[in-house]
């Protein structure tokens, strides 16, 4: 017997072609862990004196020897008293990540689901390790997309995933054209907005009035929780019945669920942290604009995307040579509509000045 013969279908299609690139690409990230990170998307102009309360809030109210809330309940009340949103409609999982997967379980299983792309790669990841088919929908030359695009392409599949603001591009998509689509698909539609709190509109508060809209969000990017993986849905009373019925029981830690908690006890810090993160980007934008050799891409999100028009360059090359430079960012250039694009995290100004200074020695070797 070869153990290869035990492994699922879908786990194998996954290391079959392409999508193996996902893991290998999270496994050179260990080559960069000595460099500028620049390349996650991970908030640094949270104050230290406000992380350091939170994790002071943790160390006082955690007892590792006990199991967390069971089903998130004690991040699911926090939430609720940070969103404004009614604790039936939330639920919550370890990271956005935990609650895609869940969500493909659910409502797609081995059938079909349709993905914007260019986009996040995770959505592909997940439809495939459970056995599924992705079906690709681009969006149009602009970068933006068209409903009508969509809706000619929904036949057959259960859901569709629809980044917005897009990881990799920062663009945040039309209202109208989104809920078109949901209320003309007779299908699950998932809006990850886990950029959203740097746009500053959410159709959070939309989603508990349709039968078929999921809204994504994380605390990993606008509340500095990477490292604890915090993510929550926003959705009907049914289709959280329904994704609750596949939630285990102790799914989200009890470090993460105290931190969720001390996070709405300080909304407004947090909120002064993320304005700084939009004034950071709108300087990192304004000075790339004066930068020969690259064209930036106006971004809602707390990253920015550019393409790489320097004759004699790509995108691979320049990720590399940032790279030399100790400064790592993130090469997007493999996906379609964005050949030639890297895709930079906005960081403190002294992390943006020495992005751009790097930037520019390696480009014009000044």
């Amino acid at each position: 017997m070869k153990i290869e013969d035990l492994v699922c279908r879908g786990v194998r299609a996954l290391a079959s072609h392409k999508k193996t690139e996902i893991t290998e690409t999270y496994d050179k990230m260990s080559l960069f862990e000595k460099a500028v990170r620049m390349d996650l998307n991970e908030n640094f102009l949270i104050e230290e004196e406000l992380v350091k309360w939170v994790l002071r809030y943790v160390g006082e109210h955690l007892d590792p020897r006990r199991y967390p809330p069971a089903k998130g309940i004690k991040a699911v009340k926090a939430l609720s008293s940070l969103t404004g949103l009614d604790e039936a409609n939330l639920a919550v999982g370890n990271g956005a990540d935990e609650l895609i997967e869940r969500l493909v379980n659910v409502f797609v299983g081995d059938d079909r689901a349709l993905v914007i792309e260019p986009t996040f790669e995770m959505y592909e990841f997940y439809i495939t390790r459970r056995g599924g088919v992705k079906v690709s929908c681009l969006v149009n030359d602009d970068l933006c997309i068209s409903a009508d695009e969509i809706l000619r392409a929904v036949n057959g599949v259960k859901a569709v995933f629809i980044c917005s603001p897009n990881n990799p591009t920062g663009i945040q998509y039309d209202f109208e054209e989104v809920l078109r689509v949901v209320e003309n698909f007779k299908g699950l539609v998932v809006v990850d907005e886990a950029y959203v709190d740097f746009a500053g509109k959410s159709l959070c508060e939309r989603a508990p009035d349709y039968d078929n809209l999921v809204i994504l969000r994380t605390l990993s990017k606008a509340y500095g929780l990477a490292g604890l993986r915090v993510g929550y849905m926003v959705a009907s009373d049914d289709i959280i019945k329904w994704v609750k019925v596949a939630e285990p029981p102790f799914n989200v830690n009890a470090a993460a669920q105290y931190a969720v908690e001390a996070i709405a006890l300080r909304a407004d810090d947090f909120k002064r942290c993320i304005a700084k993160v939009k004034e950071e980007r709108e300087y990192l934008y304004s000075q790339l604009t004066k930068l020969d050799g690259v064209k930036p891409f106006k971004s809602s999100a707390n990253f920015i995307m550019l393409k790489v028009v320097k004759e004699g360059w790509n995108s691979s090359k320049l990720v590399n040579a940032l790279l030399n430079k100790g400064v790592a960012v993130r090469d997007r250039g493999n996906l379609p509509k964005i050949e030639n694009c890297i895709r930079v995290t906005v960081g403190t100004r002294d992390m943006n000045n020495l992005f751009l200074n790097a930037l520019k020695e390696v480009l014009h070797g000044s």
